[in-house]
């Protein structure tokens, strides 16, 4: 029986281990699911066998920091100097809880002795460990990554409960072992409640990833279709275009005839209808990229709707590496706060001025809007509902920095990136 929790504890371990490790990396693009399978498989092999004798404590410590270092190396998007960091940083937290579950039940009068030792007791300690560590690796994982967390911290509400219970559990178990009171079968039933536990933070983390791809999605047919808008409005620009240089030749020799003839009302008008035609042309952002360009379009067009001077310093390659859905969600959260806050002042009052430039391998982003220091700013997006903490986790991804500046009378929004990422 000892063999089979041993073996089902190594497993739970690695499942941990995974658990721990997907929370602050990404799995490279380019790993194949069954080099991944194989290489857990082996990995559980050794530490199975390893964990057969529970005095072998320094070959497990390395066991699992090399694991861990092998499996961020090879399979997340890590360095060599970040795999071995969450090696020993996982190993750490799992000792500490492993020393923290014996002494507290050390203070239940529980020896330390017979926990390593005793088959029973062994058993249940091992499991308890588990269950212990599970929810810690969350909020470890929740907290201290800066992109996108675990878990929110709503879904790990109900998680905690259900640890401790299970727990509760286990220190009934433990007690009835001490008092030779104990029933194989009850092992059974606290290995299930560990995978159950395990399994529902596995589910949680596929829903909470399944959303965030649904989100992703809705953005990239948002900035699709705003880029689709920005190509039809372009051809129907150079339309028009065309059609007024067909007109201009018949305005220029309308005016020379006037002219000749010196009818002044007559030239006044004519100036005046060339002066109308010219200005009846759409305007079309076009700053040489165009994912920007469509952007920065569609932005223009709503500043101008609400009556807001939209003033663009942009000057940008034709492609960046920075994803087409991050400048989206970046730009169009930055704007639509901007607009909104703009939107309430007088009109005299009312500006947004844009810088979009880059330099080497840095993009930097400033937008400045007028806004009323009375009113509260909404950091939220029109499409998005995302605001500015999403803004943080797409410059996070690129290594960049957020910063936000308020004065008496205007809300600056500074994003720096690396576009080397």
């Amino acid at each position: 029986m000892l063999t089979i929790v041993e073996i089902l504890g190594s497993v739970s371990s690695i499942l941990l281990l995974f658990l721990y490790i997907r929370s602050f990396l990404r799995l490279k693009e380019s790993y194949k699911k069954w080099h991944l399978a194989v290489f857990l498989t082996v990995f559980a092999v050794i530490l199975s066998a390893i964990n057969l004798f529970p005095n072998l404590v320094v070959p497990r410590v390395c066991c699992l920091i090399a694991g861990c270092f092998c499996l961020c190396y090879f399979f997340f998007a890590s360095s060599p100097w970040q795999s071995l960091f969450m090696g020993i940083s996982l190993e750490v937290v799992a000792a500490l809880v492993e020393v923290g579950v014996m002494g507290i039940l050390g203070l239940f009068h529980f020896d330390a002795a017979m926990l390593m030792s005793s088959s029973n007791m062994r058993m249940v300690f091992i499991v308890t460990t588990q269950l212990t560590l599970l929810p810690i690796l969350v909020f470890v994982g929740t907290f201290g990554n800066e992109q996108e967390g675990l878990l929110p911290l709503k879904w790990l509400i109900p998680l905690f409960p259900c640890q401790l219970l299970s727990v509760f559990v286990c220190y009934i178990v433990l007690r009835n072992a001490v008092r030779d009171s104990f029933d194989s079968f009850l092992i059974f039933v606290l290995l299930t409640l560990l995978y159950i536990n395990i399994t529902i933070v596995f589910y949680a983390e596929a829903m909470r990833a399944s959303e965030h791809r649904r989100r992703h999605s809705e953005l990239a047919e948002q900035q699709y279709a705003m880029q689709k808008e920005y190509y039809q409005r372009l051809h129907e620009n150079q339309e028009e275009t065309r059609a007024l240089w067909h007109d201009i030749k018949k305005y220029v020799l309308a005016m020379q005839a006037f002219a000749n003839q010196k009818d002044a009302p007559q030239l006044c008008q004519i100036v005046q209808q060339a002066d109308e035609t010219l200005t009846s042309i759409s305007t079309v952002v076009d700053v040489d990229n165009v994912v920007i360009s469509s952007i920065l379009d569609n932005y223009a067009r709503a500043a101008q709707e609400a009556e807001i001077p939209l003033h663009l310093d942009v000057l940008v390659p034709p492609t960046l590496s920075i994803s087409p859905v991050d400048l989206y969600i970046i730009l169009g959260n930055t704007l639509d706060n901007a607009i909104e806050a703009c939107t309430p002042l007088p009109k005299e009052q009312r500006r947004i001025d844009v810088m979009l430039r880059k330099e080497n391998a840095i993009l930097f982003y400033r937008i400045q809007n007028s806004c009323d220091v009375s009113e509260k700013v909404h950091l939220h997006g029109r499409y998005h509902g995302y605001g500015l903490s999403n803004v943080r986790k797409c410059a996070a991804r690129y290594n960049g920095v957020v910063n936000l500046t308020k004065t008496s009378n205007s809300y600056t929004v500074e994003v720096l990136l690396n576009c080397k990422c």
